[in-house]
């Protein structure tokens, strides 16, 4: 068997249930927003999560992050943080969790750099950058369960 079958055997249903969610939430999210733009995307999203199968509850929030950071890793193509960022939210509110998706730019010399993370009772769970506080926070929301 081929080593991450291996692995993804090896987790719990829950933990496969999660992470095969977030891999679909996760395609689904980058041609929203490429097609549709964000504001459509946040909602179609989240109401894909209302209508998904029912997983157990998580107990911690970064087993959300593990699963959206997962999926991302072996998903072909490039992932955004924004797609990252609104699967994220979507997630944790599905699971009780509010959390709050925001964006920033940093401007390190001639280009500008954009950044998308979800923050969790001041916390970043998804998106986590060492240098996170270069960004300049441009705009947030919030995402209630």
């Amino acid at each position: 068997m081929l080593p991450p079958l291996r692995k993804f055997a090896s987790l719990s249903r829950e933990e496969r249930l999660l992470l095969c969610t977030s891999a679909v939430l996760l395609c689904a999210c980058r041609a929203l927003l490429a097609v549709v733009g964000l504001d459509r995307a946040r909602r179609v999203v989240a109401l894909l999560v209302a209508i998904s199968p029912p997983f157990g509850g998580v107990e911690d929030p970064e087993h959300v992050a593990w699963a959206v950071a997962c999926a991302n890793a072996y998903l072909p193509g490039s992932g955004t943080c924004l797609s990252q960022a609104v699967v994220g939210a979507a997630l944790l509110a599905a699971h009780g969790y509010p959390a709050t998706v925001r964006l920033g730019v940093a401007k390190p010399g001639a280009a500008v750099e954009a950044h998308a993370w979800v923050e969790r009772e001041g916390t970043v769970v998804v998106g986590e950058l060492s240098d996170l506080d270069r960004y300049r926070r441009l705009s947030s929301w919030t995402v209630d369960p």
